[in-house]
């Protein structure tokens, strides 16, 4: 499995504060946005006259600014941009709540408390939102005021737009309608109200508000002028990142520009839908230019929005048209019911497509599980499963790029890809883990939903340690193959060596002895001194029989192991190797009196070939010799360590291909030390040691009667040991 991330520092109490308002001023801005559009829907369900505008005007491009700048405001505390965001997005969606209050209270809900504050905030404080575009603009995208002459110029545009908001809180009512040109609806006549009215000079307040109006045009203009500014000497991201708002805001411009010269209702969807691009630009300067770092989240964020709002609609709707059509009584809540029972199946369905769509099959955990069971058995080779795997993160995390690379025993790393990174993406790689050993890396490009919950960190977990067990279990499998190939070799090799040694060795001196005799017998009586030689001559070959017979039993197994027990004997090759050298072998050797033979001779060898090895090869003064029981008593761990010259590596468990026969005939080979003991289940490694020079460990488990037992092989045929193998046969 995965290695979790390490846990992040605590945030300090600006940072906690910072997220804290992020949180609550997203809460109020969704939440004014929900009953915004339910009231809408219902004046339109209703057929209800809106005398102002539907407050779904406001609540988009609120939600457009508040989104980014709440996850920009936990990620970035207090962040001059984060904070303009988010706090216009909530302006603009208690706006747009305002909006539908008024409409809802005309003709939904008469005399509903708070509909003359909602029309004053509508008429009147709501004029304020102009004030973010040129904010935002001048601000954008680090937070501070241009430096000279272009700081004037940006506070001059603030305040000529600030103009406006200041004149609509003090005029008169009566100055406002008159400037419209317009009576006022007779459905806001009892609405109107204002805490504050300046009385002025007649003919003072129409030239005011003019004023006012147009100066928002340069204004905005001098905004403008402020980005042209900044892009003229900024570098390619920056320019990127300039451009769509640039747009947006020539678009804004333009729709002010016909809102002030020509007041209609044209004009207010066109400001409507330039605020909207507006919100829109800056949304896209942050995902598709990866400014500010929340372009993966803020994706996720914007696209989920939508379609919850979409569900949340659709069944609102869908009541409205059940409400609508079948009015109410018995047979009308009998056929909503019907209704309901067909569509909730629909829905779920739909519902289930979506979060697909949105967050991969990551949703659906079992089914992530199945299916990569089902791709793991039918694989073949442990490349393939590996590729199922990286083809399952992939889907169920909708991320376009997976590599995974374990390591392997002597073959070096098993890599798998699916898709292919983005150059400006940012692949993060992780390690992986598997019974307490980093065993490779995983990497991943963001996926379309960038955050992992603790449910997402369990089911990779989960895939990871089922795709490290299949590709092991595969790994062993062809290896296990390998081996028993290797041991029924070996045993066939072994038999033919010793049917040519008894045959070619043995047995004709048995036979000279046979003759001898026989010749003796003849002559007994008639040449007894040719008699006696002859029995002398046999008797010298019986001794040499005798010699053919202990050396054939001492290639099946070391008389050692016999005469002076595992112990005993790794001590004595101790004193063998290292007498006439310089080089001082000391043995600390804790083993008990009797282990299977299998697990002494491959320990003996092993241990015997190693310090071979020091001797011909290390060049060193010291080497020592560890052999004892693990921990829980179930294994037998040696190590053979030297200051030698070293091998100017870390640990590797292999460093010839397990197939090698590089000294197999000597019994000196690194892989026939390392095929010992994979042959009994355990493992082996070489590297340099923690002071320097060689060190071989070897991890033997304790399994009676290990390899060979009861299963015809040379045990049973020539009292051979229960390892067939060349090696051991050396």
């Amino acid at each position: 499995m995965t290695t979790p991330a390490a846990p992040a520092p605590p945030p300090t109490r600006a940072a906690a504060a910072a997220r804290a308002t992020a949180v609550a001023l997203f809460v109020l801005a969704a939440a004014a946005s929900v009953i915004a559009v339910v009231l809408d829907i219902a004046l339109w369900a209703g057929g209800a006259p809106q005398p102002v505008a539907a407050g779904w005007t406001g609540v988009l491009p609120g939600l457009a600014l508040a989104i980014p700048g709440a996850l920009l405001l936990a990620r970035l505390p207090w962040h001059p941009i984060a904070v303009a965001l988010l706090g216009y997005g909530v302006l603009w969606c208690l706006d747009g709540l305002a909006a539908s209050w008024v409409n809802a209270s005309v003709a939904l809900l008469p005399g509903a408390p708070g509909a003359a504050a909602a029309f004053w905030w509508y008429g009147r404080f709501g004029a304020w939102l102009l004030t973010a575009i040129p904010v935002i603009l001048v601000l954008f995208p680090d937070g501070r005021l241009p430096r000279g002459g272009w700081r004037r110029v940006a506070i001059g545009s603030i305040a000529a737009t600030s103009l406006l908001p200041l004149a609509l809180m003090v005029a008169p009512a009566a100055e406002l309608v008159a400037q419209e040109g317009e009576p006022l609806d007779p459905l806001l006549a009892g609405l109107v109200t204002a805490p504050v009215e300046l009385q002025l000079a007649p003919g003072v307040w129409p030239v005011a508000l003019t004023i006012a109006r147009i100066a928002l045009v340069p204004g905005l203009a001098a905004a403008l002028a402020v980005v042209l500014h900044r892009r003229s000497g900024a570098d390619d991201a920056l320019r990127a990142q300039l451009r769509w708002l640039l747009w947006a805001s020539i678009v804004v411009v333009f729709a002010v520009l016909s809102w002030v010269v020509l007041p209609s209702e044209g004009a207010n969807l066109l400001l409507t839908v330039g605020i909207g691009a507006f919100s829109a630009s800056i949304v896209i300067a942050i995902t598709r230019y990866r400014l500010y770092d929340i372009d993966g989240l803020l994706g996720w964020t914007l696209l989920s929005a939508l379609l919850v709002a979409a569900f949340v609609v659709a069944d609102l709707l869908l009541a409205a048209a059940v409400g609508a059509s079948l009015g109410a009584g018995p047979v009308a809540i009998a056929a909503a019911a019907i209704v309901a029972a067909l569509y909730l199946p629909f829905r779920r369905r739909l519902r289930r497509a979506v979060a697909r769509l949105v967050s991969g099959e990551r949703e659906e955990p079992y089914e992530v599980m199945a299916g990569l069971a089902e791709h793991l058995e039918a694989a073949e080779t442990s490349e393939g499963q590996l590729a199922a795997v990286a083809e399952t993160i992939g889907r169920a995390f909708l991320t376009p790029y997976v590599r995974i690379s374990l390591e392997r025993a002597g073959d070096g790393e098993l890599v798998a890809e699916h898709g292919a990174a983005d150059a400006a993406a940012t692949v993060v790689a992780e390690p992986v883990r598997y019974r307490d050993r980093t065993i490779g890396t995983l990497a991943m490009a963001p996926a379309r939903r960038p955050r992992f919950s603790a449910r997402d960190r369990r089911l990779l977990d989960d895939v990871i340690r089922q795709a490290v067990a299949a590709v092991s279990a595969s790994d062993a499998n062809t290896e296990l193959r390998g081996i028993r190939t290797g041991l029924v070799t070996a045993r066939e090799d072994e038999r033919r060596r010793m049917r040519r040694e008894l045959h070619d060795g043995l047995g004709p001196m048995l036979a000279g002895i046979t003759l001898r005799l026989d010749a003796a017998a003849v002559r007994l009586d008639t040449e007894p001194d040719e008699a006696r030689r002859l029995i002398d001559a046999a008797a010298a070959d019986a001794s040499r029989a005798v010699d053919e017979v202990r050396r054939i039993a001492q290639d099946l197994r070391p008389a050692a192991l016999a005469e002076l027990g595992l112990a005993g004997a790794i001590a004595q090759q101790c004193e063998r190797l290292s007498a006439g050298s310089d080089l001082e072998i000391r043995a600390d050797l804790d083993l008990p009196d009797s282990l299977p033979a299998a697990v002494e001779v491959a320990v003996y060898r092993i241990a015997s070939e190693a310090l071979t090895n020091v001797v011909r090869h290390a060049d060193a003064r010291q080497a020592r010799v560890t052999a004892r029981l693990g921990d829980r008593g179930d294994e037998v761990e040696l190590v053979v360590a030297d200051d030698g010259r070293g091998t100017g590596r870390g640990h590797t468990d292999a460093t010839e291909p397990a197939g090698s026969d590089s000294g197999a005939g000597s019994g000196s080979g690194l892989g026939s030390q390392r095929r010992r003991a994979v042959e009994l289940g355990g493992a082996w490694s070489i590297g340099a040691g923690p002071d320097g020079g060689t060190e071989v460990r070897a991890t033997l488990p304790i399994v009676p009667e290990a390899v060979g037992e009861g299963r015809g092989g040379m045990q049973g045929d020539s009292g051979a040991p229960p390892i067939p193998t060349k090696e051991v046969a050396a």
